[in-house]
């Protein structure tokens, strides 16, 4: 039954995190989809477009991507060609303790796809949060939010040149304390209030038309997994907003 929802959410399963983030919404959401996607961490970018876009399938609605370990940051790529077909331009915004910013002409992996999606005319323009890149419109890092959390969003928006925005989000931008996520990645200090305040401003004045979350890494402590899955769950919940959460629910 068509709940008239705008939303489809999405979890993208390919390793175990992926599995482990699957099963937990499962549990709470009627419709969620799963998408097996088969990439590896470095592929040439036309195949994994191709990949990614067969799983997850093209659709009216915006799509929600739910997935494990930044290790495959460059899905985000396909899950933005998808949302390239309900935008005549959106700006991509890139929250990350590292900006993904190597390039490759021909492949991606998951620290270089982010140029890629404007040189391939997915996004108009990139905005990075938690990092520098230099074809980034503009960037905040963590000495902005603690210094000047008041200004943080605003200057965002300003440099958003559009209507539609594109958000994806890897945890390991987070504080140690928020999520479990990879050991080999370097770790940003945001706190999860940070991230949510910073969400709800660009739903304020931008409308979202997809987004993505990923980063979690299964944790050998059950209350960091726990955690981290609740942590999940905020984060799609003000993403989506009250309203339309509650449509997706058991």
């Amino acid at each position: 039954m068509d709940k008239k929802t705008d939303w489809r959410i999405v979890s993208l399963t390919h390793d175990y995190s992926s599995n482990k983030i699957h099963k937990y919404f499962d549990k709470r959401i009627s419709d969620l989809e799963k998408a097996a996607v088969s990439i590896s961490p470095t592929m040439n970018k036309r195949d994994l477009a191709h990949e990614v876009a067969s799983a997850v399938g093209y659709s009216e609605k915006r799509t929600l991507g739910l997935y494990g370990s930044g290790s495959y940051h460059h899905m985000t790529y396909g899950l933005c060609r998808i949302a390239r077909s309900l935008s005549e331009g959106f700006t991509y915004i890139h929250i990350d303790n590292h900006n993904d910013g190597n390039y490759d002409p021909s492949e991606l992996s998951c620290d270089a796809f982010v140029n890629n999606l404007v040189e391939d005319g997915f996004a108009k323009n990139i905005i990075l949060v938690g990092s520098y890149h230099p074809l980034a419109s503009t960037y905040v890092n963590d000495f902005d939010f603690r210094k000047y959390p008041q200004d943080v969003i605003p200057k965002i928006l300003k440099q958003v040149k559009t209507n539609d925005v594109y958000i994806s989000i890897d945890l390991d931008v987070m504080e140690d304390k928020e999520v479990s996520t990879s050991m080999f990645y370097s770790r940003g200090t945001m706190k999860k209030e940070t991230l949510l305040d910073l969400i709800e401003g660009i739903k304020s004045k931008k409308r979202i038309i997809s987004a993505d979350i990923l980063g979690y890494t299964w944790s050998l402590f059950p209350s960091m997994n726990s955690k981290s899955k609740k942590l999940y769950e905020d984060i799609s919940r003000a993403i989506l907003g009250e309203e339309e959460w509650k449509l997706h629910l058991r």
